[in-house]
C-alpha cells in the first residue's frame, strides 16, 4: 500500500496488481489443463466440467478486476510525479496488450468449453485452437513478469 504523506491517500503498488494477475492466470491455466482435451487428460463428468467452467468464469472476472487495479495504479504514477523506467514502460505496454488478447481468448475458450461439454464434444478442434492461443499468450505474459523480477534484482 502506498500512502501519501500529505493527505494519507492510499493506493496499491503496481506490483501487487501484477502478482494478482499472475495468480489468476496461473489458476486459469491450471483449470484449462484439466478440462481441455489433450492426450493424457481424464475426461470428467458433465457436472464436474460445468462446475469447472463456472469457476473459470469467476477467475476471468477476478483477472479483469486485477487488470483494472493495475491500470489505476499506473495512472497514480502521474499524480505522484513519478514514471516507469523505459524498460518497465515497454514491459507494461507488452503485458497490457497480451492481457487484452488473453481476456478475449479466455472468454472465447470458456464459451467453447461450455459448448464442448454441452454438445457432447462436437467442437474439439475449436477448443484445442483456443487453448493453444491461450497458452501462447500466457507464456508471453509470464516472460514479462519474469523480467520484472530479474530487473528488480539488479
Amino acid at each position: 500500500m502506498l500512502i501519501c504523506a500529505c493527505c494519507n491517500a492510499r493506493t496499491d503498488p503496481p506490483s501487487l496488481s501484477i502478482d494478482e494477475i499472475e495468480e489468476q492466470l496461473h489458476e486459469l491455466i491450471f483449470q484449462y489443463n484439466h478440462i481441455c482435451p489433450a492426450s493424457g487428460v481424464v475426461v470428467e463428468s458433465k457436472d464436474v466440467s460445468v462446475k469447472r467452467i463456472e469457476h473459470l468464469n469467476n477467475v476471468w472476472n477476478y483477472l479483469y478486476q486485477a487488470r483494472r487495479s493495475l491500470s489505476k495504479s499506473h495512472r497514480e504514477l502521474t499524480f505522484w510525479n513519478v514514471s516507469l523506467t523505459n524498460d518497465f514502460t515497454e514491459h507494461y505496454k507488452t503485458m497490457n496488450n497480451s492481457l487484452d488478447s488473453i481476456s478475449v481468448v479466455s472468454s472465447a475458450l470458456n464459451n467453447q468449453l461450455f459448448h464442448f461439454i454441452d454438445r457432447e464434444m462436437n467442437n474439439m478442434s475449436e477448443v484445442i485452437t483456443q487453448k493453444k492461443l491461450f497458452d501462447d499468450l500466457y507464456s508471453s505474459i509470464h516472460e514479462v513478469t519474469r523480467k520484472r523480477v530479474t530487473l528488480n534484482c539488479r
